[in-house]
């Protein structure tokens, strides 16, 4: 599933949808945003975090444990010196050229405008990308 943090309360949302047992795993790709994500996991969930766009997260380890969730990290500069991640970047591709899944733009910016679009994206609003134009 997929929601939109500026139109709902994520965790009280998920928890809805799930009828209070939480989801198996979270792509996280914000970081600063670790805390929602872990509180929306299942016990033995996993959080994916694959970025640090909002800033260094910071982790309570001690209730990890005893939920019994599972943190993992991602960094795609080092992983693609592997084949199993070069195979699995080369399906994506793949996918998006034969047009298997769409890309939500969340907003266009004129590229003179380039602070006013890093300041919008620092700011965690972004549900989608942001486009510079020429």
């Amino acid at each position: 599933m997929a929601l939109d943090y500026r139109q709902q309360h994520i965790v009280a949302e998920v928890k809805r949808l799930t009828e209070g047992a939480g989801v198996d795993s979270v792509l996280d790709l914000v970081g600063s945003t670790l805390d929602q994500s872990l509180a929306c996991l299942r016990e033995w969930g996993t959080v994916v975090l694959a970025g640090n766009a909002g800033g260094t997260p910071h982790v309570d380890l001690m209730a990890l444990q005893q939920a019994n969730q599972h943190l993992s990290g991602l960094f795609w500069g080092r992983e693609l010196a592997h084949e199993e991640a070069r195979a699995s970047v080369d399906r994506l591709l793949l996918d998006a050229r034969d047009k298997q899944f769409s890309v939500v733009i969340d907003k266009q910016f004129a590229l003179a405008d380039v602070v006013e679009a890093h300041r919008y994206a620092e700011e965690n609003r972004v549900l989608g990308r942001i486009i510079l134009r020429p």
